[in-house]
């Protein structure tokens, strides 16, 4: 008996799987069989099918879960790798404006200076033009 395509899975790695109405489905299917002098056959074939099945998923679950956190794990550590260098480049570019910053700051103090000296003799040199008037 065969498992109409609606009951049949594909499960991760593309291994064909079945699902929990299609087994019973052929179960129904084959329930002639339950009875007679096969009976006990049958039922202990159907039991380690149906216990094979559920150790291959569980084992296929196992794997998808594994696979996943490893992952995740790996995602964790490319973005705490890329959230470290950015900050590393914003602590650098931050350096840099606060150098260019204070090398501005200091030339524009020494100008300030330069100006106070400036009005000073001016203003000394005025004073002095109209001392000799």
């Amino acid at each position: 008996m065969r498992f109409p395509a609606s009951q049949s899975a594909t499960l991760p790695g593309g291994e064909a799987g079945f699902s929990p109405a299609g087994i019973r489905s052929f179960l129904r299917g084959v329930s002639g069989l339950r009875s007679g002098p096969f009976r006990g056959e049958v039922q202990n074939m159907l039991e380690r099918f149906g216990a094979d099945i559920n150790k291959s998923l569980l084992a296929k679950r196992k794997r998808l879960e594994m696979y996943t956190k490893a992952s995740l794990k790996t995602s964790n550590q490319k973005l705490e790798n890329v959230w470290k260098i950015q900050q590393e480049q914003r602590q650098k570019l931050n350096q840099e404006y606060s150098q260019q910053f204070l090398t501005l700051f200091q030339q524009w103090d020494m100008d300030m200076q330069k100006a106070e000296e400036q009005e000073e003799k001016l203003a000394v040199s005025i004073m002095l033009s109209f001392v000799a008037l």
